[in-house]
């Protein structure tokens, strides 16, 4: 195997555990999301009312689903949509800059 094949080896491994490591931070930020409100829901009831669709499992509340549902999912959406967006925007601008460098 020549060094150049093995330095692409190299670079493919390091984009594989950065996108792992960027996707588990990211569930991680929409579970603690889910979590962080004025009343507590616990992080089991959280994970098991997402692995459920949105219906309430066992032990969990009607008013807990509905304020996971109405209140904290969509605060987490919006918050994916805004940091998405900021990302795109940055690309965007980095872009022009670089190819209009003198």
């Amino acid at each position: 195997m020549s060094t150049l094949a093995r330095g692409e080896g190299q670079r493919l491994g390091a984009r594989v555990r950065a996108t792992v490591v960027g996707i588990v931070v990211l569930v991680a930020a929409v579970v603690v999301g889910l979590l962080v409100g004025p009343v507590r829901i616990g992080a089991a009831n959280v994970i098991r009312w997402l692995l459920s669709f949105g219906s309430p499992p066992p032990g969990m509340s009607e008013q807990q689903a509905l304020i996971l549902a109405d209140l904290r999912l969509p605060r987490v959406i919006v918050a994916g949509l805004v940091g998405a967006s900021l990302a795109a925007s940055y690309g965007l601008l980095d872009g022009t800059y670089a190819r209009n460098a003198p």
